[in-house]
C-alpha cells in the first residue's frame, strides 16, 4: 500500500520569527501592545536625520562640502539597505504623509536621499536622482565609505560622476 507524503518543501519549513511591525518611526505593535521604540543614536533613521539638518545648513554648498554630504549619505543608504527593519521606520516617516508614492525599494539611494534632502519640488528631487544614481554606481562597485568623495573627484566632480553612471547604465 502507497503512503503519500508531504513534498520536501513543506517538511523543512522553519518557522518565521515574529518581529515588530511599525507603526511609526518611534512606535512599534508587538505582540497587539503598542511601544515606544528605543534606537541606537547609530541607526540609520537617526544618522539621516542629522544629515538632513546638515544638509539644510549647507545650502548652495561647494562642491567639495557636497562629496562630503554624498560620503556621509551613502553610509546611510549602505545601512538602510542592509537593515530591513529600519528601512521600514524609514517608510513609515511622517515626510511621506502628503506623498502618493511610499519608499518601496530599499536597494536604491533614492529614497534616502529624498529623505535627506527634504526633496518636495521637482528641481530637489531631480537633483537628489542624480545624486542617487553616483550613489547606486558606487554601491554596485562597492566602493568603501571612506573612498566616496575621492572616487567622485577622481571621476570628475559630481556632474562628470553622474555622466559616467548614466553612460555605464545606458540611461
Amino acid at each position: 500500500m502507497l503512503t503519500l507524503k508531504k513534498p520536501i518543501g513543506t517538511r523543512t519549513r522553519r518557522a518565521r520569527s515574529k518581529r515588530a511591525q511599525f507603526v511609526t518611526p518611534n512606535l512599534v505593535l508587538f505582540a497587539g501592545i503598542l511601544t515606544r521604540h528605543i534606537a541606537s543614536p547609530d541607526n540609520p533613521l537617526s544618522r539621516a536625520e542629522h544629515l538632513r539638518r546638515e544638509y539644510a545648513e549647507m545650502e548652495n554648498g561647494h562642491p567639495a562640502q557636497v562629496m562630503q554630504f554624498l560620503q556621509r549619505a551613502y553610509f546611510v543608504a549602505a545601512q538602510f539597505r542592509r537593515r530591513r527593519g529600519d528601512f521600514e521606520r524609514l517608510q513609515a516617516h511622517s515626510f511621506w504623509k502628503p506623498w502618493r508614492q511610499k519608499p518601496s525599494d530599499r536597494r536604491k539611494s533614492k529614497w534616502t536621499l529624498y529623505f535627506i534632502m527634504q526633496a518636495t519640488t521637482t528641481e530637489d528631487r531631480n537633483r537628489a536622482r542624480k545624486y542617487a544614481a553616483i550613489l547606486d554606481g558606487l554601491m554596485q562597485d562597492e566602493v568603501e565609505v571612506s573612498a566616496v568623495a575621492s572616487r567622485i573627484k577622481e571621476l570628475g566632480g559630481i556632474e562628470a560622476a553622474y555622466e559616467a553612471m548614466q553612460a555605464r547604465t545606458g540611461g
